[in-house]
């Protein structure tokens, strides 16, 4: 949408102003945590960023490429892709798994952190969201009947190494 011309006309204020409303705080925190860590942490950013057509989102890493002889920043690169098709799926996708009249949870395999959970997973399991979230895959165990959790565990095993999701039907503790 912009072009370069134009966006180095605009101020430091004016460049913000280009961020959605919503985001700005977020974006300046991140910014200043960015600056005061040598640009250690805050390196990346997702927010919502107003184009010739309206606001979309992008995803953004900072990257030092030049300092001052005092240690400030003399120059930043700052690449940023449009990801907005990608929010917009991932709402579409939440939307009907919290729809779902299953109870669904989505871990992460490389650590088995739990990463999304329906409402009627939250329902069978009795547990709110923020402490399902923070449950390791290991703790989730516990909400399968104990005779049948070996099972469960090891088709749940074998779909991770095959990379086929199996039809798993099991009773859940409460």
């Amino acid at each position: 949408g912009h072009t370069l011309d134009d966006y180095n006309a605009l101020t430091r204020d004016e460049q913000l102003a280009l961020v959605h409303p919503d985001d700005r705080a977020a974006v300046q925190a991140n910014a200043e945590r960015f600056a005061e860590s040598d640009g250690r942490e805050g390196r990346e950013s997702t927010y919502r960023l107003r184009s010739v057509d309206g606001y979309r989102w992008v995803a953004t890493t900072a990257t030092i490429l030049a300092t001052n002889v005092d240690g400030s920043i003399a120059k930043l690169m700052i690449p940023g892709i449009d990801i907005d098709h990608r929010v917009e799926a991932d709402a579409y996708r939440a939307t009907i798994l919290d729809s779902s009249p299953a109870g669904i949870a989505v871990y992460d395999v490389a650590d088995g952190q739990a990463t999304y959970v329906n409402a009627e997973f939250r329902a069978l399991s009795g547990y709110d969201l923020d402490t399902l979230q923070g449950l390791d895959r290991p703790a989730l165990e516990v909400f399968i009947a104990g005779e049948e959790r070996d099972e469960v565990m090891a088709r749940a095993n074998e779909a991770v190494r095959s990379g086929e999701a199996p039809e798993v039907r099991h009773r859940v503790r409460h």
